[in-house]
């Protein structure tokens, strides 16, 4: 395993950006920067050993900072949207950036995202981990307490990319972390992800307004949003259905179901390429780039479009904090915060 860091150029107001590539010896590799923690490629085989890049990402700061979707990125304090951009805890309303309409996405427009983290390297015989942490002060962007935040990158031999997230608080918040990679098996972005064959082991969605805020909790059985079996993602996607009218597709939160030990699997039958996932969130949120454009200058100089790659988003249940049909999840000043997802790439 090697651990190789190289320069990427500087931030708006200067400060350096470093990209980190994690290495397998089967020439695997996983491509990582200090900025927003943000996974800038996955290099993985196809069925045929061809090594690609399966995941969206530009090859400059300046692209990131001003155009991202956050691409690949460390989100949060909050993923999702927070509805109206404001929350009561503990008595106490707090009043954030309104950066999606009335509401707060990902947690504002300078959230973890767009912050330079500190970064230690470890590398042994079967991994290479990449550990960022970041001091998101009190009232950031909003928030309350001083959250130190330490989020893992680990990737090993059998190529699979962990993602481990802890935190701590000194008064009482609000915290759902999430990587918001766009993947495209095919390694083509300017194909859509339309005949990806995605599996699901959820029994209920979320279902969402046309602003993409919770309005309740439906089934999934026998519809558009029944992957409980393998089901191509464009199957149903452009059905006459209000739900993915409200969003432009799928950009839904899907409840996993707890009794189940079963992965989130996403197949690209022209490549073999198969990404299995497994977390300890309670939900994932799949999101089928329903805003990509051509516009967007990715690297290499490649160009997508929309449904040109999907995100699955492992997290906590969207707006839990204002949704009274949600448990409610406070990180108090004496606890500490985990989760963890694992990214398997076969072929």
């Amino acid at each position: 395993m090697q651990c190789q860091s190289s320069p990427f150029g500087h931030t708006k107001d200067g400060q350096q950006v470093t990209l980190y590539t994690l290495s397998n010896e089967k020439g695997h590799n996983v491509k990582i920067l200090n900025y927003g923690g943000i996974i800038k490629e996955i290099n993985v085989p196809d069925a045929t050993g061809h090594i690609n890049n399966v995941v969206l990402g530009f090859d400059s700061v300046e692209a990131y900072e001003e155009h991202s979707p956050h691409f690949g990125c460390i989100t949060g304090r909050v993923a999702g949207r927070i509805s109206q951009a404001s929350f009561n805890l503990n008595d106490t309303t707090y009043t954030l950036e309104k950066n999606n309409g009335n509401h707060c996405l990902h947690g504002g427009s300078l959230a973890l995202d767009k912050q330079i983290w500190s970064v230690t390297e470890i590398v042994s015989k079967t991994q290479a981990e990449l550990v960022l942490s970041y001091l998101s002060y009190d009232m950031d962007q909003g928030f309350p307490g001083n959250l130190d935040v330490v989020v893992t990158y680990v990737f090993d031999e059998d190529s699979n990319l962990t993602i481990r997230y802890k935190a701590t608080t000194d008064k009482d918040t609000i915290l759902t972390l999430t990587n918001h990679s766009y993947f495209n098996l095919s390694a083509n972005p300017s194909t859509t992800i339309l005949d990806h064959v995605l599996t699901l082991p959820a029994k209920d969605y979320v279902a969402v307004n046309s602003e993409i805020i919770p309005t309740g909790i439906l089934p999934t059985a026998s519809g558009p949003f029944d992957f409980s079996q393998p089901k191509a993602i464009g199957t149903h996607i452009h059905d006459e259905n209000i739900q993915l009218k409200n969003a432009g597709g799928y950009d839904h939160a899907f409840i996993l179901d707890s009794d189940s030990e079963a992965p989130i699997i996403l197949t690209d039958p022209k490549t073999g390429r198969i990404l299995e996932i497994e977390t300890t969130e309670a939900c994932v949120v799949c999101y089928t780039g329903n805003f990509l454009t051509s516009e967007l200058p990715l690297q290499g100089g490649q160009s997508t479009l929309k449904h040109g790659a999907v995100c699955l988003e492992t997290q906590y249940y969207p707006d839990a904090i204002n949704q009274d049909f949600f448990p409610t999840k406070i990180l108090r000043a004496d606890e500490i915060y985990r989760q963890k997802t694992t990214y398997s790439f076969k072929a």
